[in-house]
């Protein structure tokens, strides 16, 4: 058997009242499909998704149907979950350098960061399937370079 790299891919970021917001997707996706075949699991794999009380007043309202498949996790549970891979895809939120920087900073000592395993991808390879999967897995692969 093999053990898969488990990594860290958000696809929002957010600050609310000084806090500090990273929206992730879990096993159910598309984007955690595609990524599974690259040896790759989330490190919220396993994490309850749950809604926030907006979400939730939305539901019961009928305005929103509650998908529970992504959800926010804390800078604190990034670190605590020790990814050994951190994927910024440049959709649908626009990540960039500055992030990069950041979670370098905020992420110190962790694996990904030790092993400058952090990297800006373009979010149409593990969002958009269909016409764009043939060149998701030609190009995803060399992000897993490396990794145990």
């Amino acid at each position: 058997t093999f053990s898969k790299a488990c990594y860290f891919c958000p696809v929002w970021h957010e600050r609310i009242e000084g806090n500090d917001y990273w929206m992730v997707f879990d096993h159910r996706t598309y984007a955690a499909d595609l990524l599974s075949i690259l040896r790759a699991e989330s490190c919220f794999r396993y994490k309850e998704a749950t809604m926030d009380q907006e979400a939730e007043h939305l539901l019961k309202e009928g305005l929103s149907k509650g998908d529970k498949r992504y959800y926010k996790v804390t800078i604190d549970e990034v670190r605590a979950a020790n990814p050994e891979l951190i994927l910024l895809p440049s959709e649908p939120y626009p990540f960039n350098h500055s992030d990069v920087d950041y979670l370098k900073h905020v992420l110190k000592g962790g694996a990904a960061i030790e092993k400058n395993h952090v990297h800006l991808i373009d979010g149409k390879l593990i969002f958009w399937y269909g016409t764009r999967l043939g060149q998701a897995l030609q190009e995803l692969p060399s992000y897993f370079l490396n990794l145990p």
